[in-house]
């Protein structure tokens, strides 16, 4: 026989004594009503022939308090019993709630995250606002526009650049030269936009997994063309190749910049 099994003979025990106690009490209490009976109205060799034979009510009492303590057990185990589930229960109770805060932390991990990532893209186009070129006889031209002109020139500079170093001989090597160059001078100029860009890229990074690219989506639809286009050569640079070209190339942030927006569009294939 099993453990299971046994433990289901006792229960089925224990419940035939808690539903028939009632009787058996009656039994004994009817027995025992008798014998006094007998006794007090019965002559004396009566009484004695008759306890003597209901002598074993006594066990029968005996019984009775054994019966009582069985009972005790019986009430005690529902009592064990009824505990048991109320501390299910209660871990039940425990676990949901630690879930729920599990649930509200990360809710509010995520709310910071967001809060902090829309603070990098609003700092971010702040400092494209902040772009600004003085032309002469002209408005002055700010954020977009202000690239666009850049832009424009570091195509001629490229062009003057190329014409005096004859002895680099590959275009890759020109490019690359090139954009060291002009971007080491002009630090002044673009090296805050790249720096915050590259610590927004890197604050996505940390900070998320599965999700990362839903936001830096939102990263990407923010950049105009010339904004590409600087960031495509400032990743040929040496320090950008080591900062920021991993990351621009994890999330395909130049993924919307076609050849034709290049200097050269032999360029392209660089950035592979």
């Amino acid at each position: 026989m099993t453990e299971e099994e046994k433990k289901e003979e006792t229960s089925k025990g224990l419940d035939f004594i808690k539903k028939n106690f009632k009787i058996i009490f009656v039994g004994i209490l009817v027995a025992w009503v008798i014998c006094f009976v007998v006794a007090f109205f019965g002559d004396a060799q009566g009484r004695g022939t008759f306890g003597d034979a209901f002598g074993s009510v006594n066990a029968l009492f005996s019984g009775l308090a054994f019966l009582g303590i069985i009972y005790a057990i019986v009430l005690q185990r529902e009592e064990l019993g009824l505990q048991r589930e109320e501390l299910a229960e209660t871990r039940k109770v425990f676990k949901g709630q630690e879930e729920q805060l599990a649930k509200q932390a990360q809710a509010l991990q995520k709310q910071n995250f967001e809060n902090t990532f829309f603070k990098f893209l609003s700092l971010h186009n702040d400092i494209v606002e902040s772009f600004r070129v003085s032309i002469q006889g002209q408005s002055d031209r700010y954020g977009v526009e202000c690239l666009d002109y850049r832009y424009s020139y570091f195509e001629s500079d490229f062009s003057r650049f190329r014409e005096k170093s004859p002895e680099l001989k590959s275009e890759i090597e020109i490019t690359r030269k090139f954009c060291e160059k002009y971007f080491n001078e002009k630090r002044h100029i673009y090296g805050r936009y790249f720096q915050n860009f590259l610590v927004m890229l890197r604050f996505i990074k940390s900070y998320l997994d599965k999700e990362e690219n839903m936001y830096t989506d939102i990263v990407r639809a923010q950049l105009s063309t010339e904004e590409l286009a600087f960031l495509f050569y400032y990743c040929l640079t040496m320090e950008g190749r080591d900062s920021i070209k991993p990351l621009v190339k994890r999330y395909n942030l130049i993924s919307g910049l076609r050849a034709g927006d290049l200097v050269n569009q032999e360029h392209l294939e660089y950035f592979k």
